[in-house]
C-alpha cells in the first residue's frame, strides 16, 4: 500500500493534467511529494521514488513558474512518463530497484540480503520499467500528430499501471511459495 501512497503525487498530476489545470497540478504535484518525502525523511529514510518524484515535480514547477515555456505543454504527459521511467532505470542501474525499499517494510530483515530477495526487486522494477515506457504510447502518438482522447491516455495509462501492480502483487506470492 505505501508503493500506491508514493504515486499520490503523480495521481494529482495526472487528475489536474487531463482537466487542462497544469499550473495547479504540478504546484499540488509538488506539494504532495514534499510532504511524503519529509514524511520519509522525519523516519530517517528516503525513497528513491519520493526523492525522483520531488526532484521532478521541483523542477517542473521552477520550469512553468519562471519560463513559460509553451512548447511544454504538448510534451507534459510524455515528460511525466519518461521521468518514471527514468526513476525505475536508474534504480536498477545503480542497484537499488526503486521496489526494494517497499519491500524491506513488509520482509524479514534475514532475507534482506539473500540474491533472491535482490532478484525479485530486479525483477518487480523492471515490470515497472516496462510498464512507464508503455504508459508514453499515447504521449508520443501525440508529440508526432496523432491525436489521442484523453479518455483513451487514461485508460490505457491506467491499464498499464494496473498491469504493474497485478504483476507485482503475482510475484510476491509466487516468491513467497518457493520459499
Amino acid at each position: 500500500m505505501d508503493i500506491l501512497i508514493s504515486f499520490a503525487p503523480w495521481f494529482l498530476y495526472w487528475v489536474f493534467l487531463s482537466f487542462n489545470q497544469i499550473y495547479l497540478g504540478m504546484w499540488l504535484a509538488f506539494i504532495a511529494a514534499l510532504i511524503l518525502s519529509l514524511n520519509e525523511l522525519r523516519k530517517g529514510k528516503s525513497k528513491i521514488l519520493q526523492t525522483g518524484t520531488l526532484v521532478f515535480f521541483f523542477l517542473m514547477v521552477l520550469l512553468i513558474t519562471f519560463t513559460q515555456p509553451s512548447w511544454l505543454w504538448h510534451e507534459i504527459n510524455l515528460m511525466g512518463n519518461l521521468a518514471l521511467a527514468l526513476i525505475a532505470l536508474v534504480s536498477i542501474l545503480i542497484r537499488k530497484p526503486f521496489t526494494l525499499q517497499y519491500a524491506m517494510e513488509t520482509t524479514p530483515k534475514e532475507r534482506w540480503n539473500t540474491p533472491e530477495f535482490m532478484h525479485g526487486n530486479m525483477v518487480i522494477t523492471w515490470a515497472w520499467f516496462i510498464a512507464f515506457i508503455a504508459m508514453t504510447i499515447p504521449s508520443l502518438t501525440t508529440f508526432i500528430g496523432i491525436e489521442v482522447s484523453i479518455w483513451m491516455n487514461w485508460v490505457f495509462s491506467l491499464c498499464c499501471f494496473a498491469g504493474a501492480m497485478t504483476f507485482t502483487n503475482w510475484y510476491k506470492k509466487q516468491a513467497k511459495k518457493s520459499t
